[in-house]
């Protein structure tokens, strides 16, 4: 259910303008906080420790399924390792699963 979430926001078009789907490069890290709002923190607080370029590559952030309690953070290209890092030590402290990140290839849209 989640990867098919993921695929669909991977594979979606520029809805309403008429224009063709960008199809530059994308990676996607998947999340399962403890609860949505300690994600949004999360999210928030590891954004802030990054480098001004790396912040740049970030798209956007947002909740993919409630039950499961997922949420993703869009990239330009790939994940940042930094913010991975970070993801992945938040994990650790608070019990929960460890991210993963997903990436479309260009042209795969």
């Amino acid at each position: 259910m989640r990867l098919a979430i993921i695929l669909l926001l991977a594979t979606g078009c520029e809805a309403g303008t008429g224009a063709p789907p960008d199809t530059s490069p994308r990676a996607y890290l998947l999340l399962q906080p403890a609860t949505e709002e300690k994600g949004w923190g999360a999210i928030e607080a590891m954004r802030a420790r990054l480098p001004l370029e790396e912040r740049k590559r970030i798209r956007s952030a947002g909740l993919v399924s409630t039950e499961e309690r997922t949420m993703y953070v869009e990239f330009d290209g790939t994940c940042s390792a930094g913010f991975v890092r970070a993801a992945r030590r938040i994990a650790e402290q608070e019990g929960t699963p460890k991210p993963s990140c997903l990436a479309t290839l260009p042209g795969a849209r």
